[in-house]
């Protein structure tokens, strides 16, 4: 359960693309960061026999620097409106043993000689958007600071890291190796950033050994459940409708009210979506199920009498209706032969038991009864006469 991730610049290398896609086969890696790949006519190339997809903006053709691999046994929908060169935006649905997540998996490339600060403004609209959304950068980020293991800081370090203080994103990166190697300088320089619960699931995040025949190096994580407690859920009968609507007026202010296309449009009914998600969840609480208890008819003679039935005999009583059936009588006929031998069993150990009072038959009992009473009138009224 769960997924593997990796993570990469290929600098438009032919030779590291091939590398890249040895790796994932070898490694069962379900989606690939990828900046900087290796295209010919206008097409990446190279990672066409993996049994999966590629998203990039195919606007862009050889200018492009950024794309996602996935493979086709994950749900994934493309987010075009923040596809553009510099970045490629899906959202996929992570199952681990608890629970599935959906999260939106990002793969960028931040420009050295860009304009303004980093990150860009794409990466921006889409954390402004998606803010309460899971969310994974996978990032060539060309910025330095000692948070994250770089050798110095530089000025897009410093607003990299206020940027990311600001709008509560985490730096995934794990110790001080380096990620880019050359004969010149070995730095930290790519980035895993993560904002919201999926930052807990990210496990066994390093730096590979691998070689990549690329001058930057993979990046490896997992995402993994390590949830113990029993998942919660949302009754809509202990909402408080009016905060939900108080809410989502404020929710709605903000909110985009026309749209002039349809990449437009997507985005005022997923603001829309993400307002009225807003309101629900605060104004119901969350409850947690019943832990479901031992069940109290069954014992160990029950236990010990399915160990020695036929497994199939059970399963054909449970699927054939018509032996079901016969079955269930079986099972009565039984039950009330064994009462009958029961109860004759008790009634043969009355012979030998202690005198008791015997009850006459009801019959008997009133013709007595009534000839008592007879002889008793007569007397009576011989004895009058006699005296």
């Amino acid at each position: 359960m769960g997924a593997r991730l990796i993570q990469i610049n290929l600098h438009h290398c032919k030779a590291a693309t091939a590398a890249l896609q040895k790796c994932i086969a070898d490694n069962n890696i379900q989606i690939a960061l990828i900046q900087e790949p290796y295209t010919y006519r206008g097409q990446i190339r190279g990672l066409g026999n993996l049994n999966g997809r590629l998203v990039s903006d195919p606007k862009e053709g050889p200018n492009l620097r950024s794309c996602i691999f996935i493979k086709k046994d994950i749900e994934a929908t493309p987010l075009w409106e923040f596809c553009d060169r510099d970045t490629a935006a899906v959202k996929v649905q992570i199952k681990t043993a608890e629970r599935s997540y959906d999260i939106i998996i990002v793969s960028a490339y931040f420009p050295h000689d860009q304009q303004g600060e980093p990150p860009p403004t794409t990466v921006r609209r889409l954390i402004d958007h998606q803010r309460l959304e899971n969310l994974i950068i996978g990032c060539d980020a060309n910025a330095h600071h000692t948070i994250w293991g770089s050798t110095g800081t530089n000025k897009r370090g410093e607003s990299l890291l206020n940027y990311c203080a600001a709008f509560g994103l985490n730096i995934l990166n794990v110790g001080e190796e380096p990620t880019f190697v050359n004969i010149l300088r070995r730095e930290v320089i790519d980035l895993t950033i993560g904002k919201g619960r999926i930052c807990d699931l990210v496990k066994k995040w390093h730096v590979s050994d691998e070689p990549g025949l690329s001058d930057h190096r993979y990046i490896r994580f997992d995402l993994e459940s390590m949830d113990t407690n029993p998942e919660t859920y949302r009754n809509a009968r202990k909402t408080d409708w009016d905060l939900c609507n108080k809410i989502l007026g404020r929710e709605l202010e903000n909110c985009p009210t026309e749209a002039k296309d349809n990449v437009e449009l997507e985005v005022l009914t997923e603001s829309v979506t993400e307002a009225i998600k807003v309101a629900f969840e605060n104004s119901c609480p969350l409850s947690k199920p019943r832990q479901a208890g031992n069940t109290s008819w069954w014992n160990q003679e029950l236990g010990e009498l399915r160990k020695t039935t036929p497994q199939g005999n059970i399963q054909r009583a449970t699927t054939n209706p018509r032996l079901l059936s016969k079955t269930r009588w079986r099972i009565y006929d039984n039950r009330g032969r064994n009462a009958w031998l029961n109860a004759e069993h008790a009634l043969s150990g009355i012979e030998n038991s202690p005198p008791t009072r015997k009850y006459p038959e009801p019959n008997s009992y009133h013709s007595e009864q009534g000839q008592k009473g007879t002889l008793g009138t007569s007397e009576k009224g011989s004895n009058l006469r006699e005296g």
